[in-house]
């Protein structure tokens, strides 16, 4: 591909392809821009192999060994690592002196 200058009419020209246009070919617009695209295209494949790396973890969480059979949690943080069974105490001596 060629970038064409700025207000270019005479000439037909047509856009970049949005998913097949290779990063080396951003360097047209500027280093800045293919820098971002670069940098945009590692992240993603580093998330990507985190999010896999984590598919265990979740399947593990969200099974019914960790929950013991809870279903009254959102489908949203049923995968996580959250604790429900939770006991509140009253505190008596929250301000008092620390001696033991």
């Amino acid at each position: 591909f060629v970038r064409a200058p700025f207000g270019e009419r005479t000439r037909p020209t047509r856009l970049y392809p949005l998913w097949s246009t290779p990063v080396k070919s951003m360097a047209d617009f500027g280093v800045s821009v293919r820098m971002y695209f670069s940098t945009l295209l590692a992240m993603a494949g580093f998330f990507a192999f985190a999010g896999v790396l984590n598919l265990p973890l979740i399947s593990y969480f969200w099974g019914d060994n960790y929950s013991d059979g809870t279903q009254d949690l959102s489908p949203a943080v049923r995968g996580s690592a959250v604790c429900v069974d939770t006991q509140q105490v009253k505190c008596f001596d929250c301000f008092g002196s620390m001696d033991a």
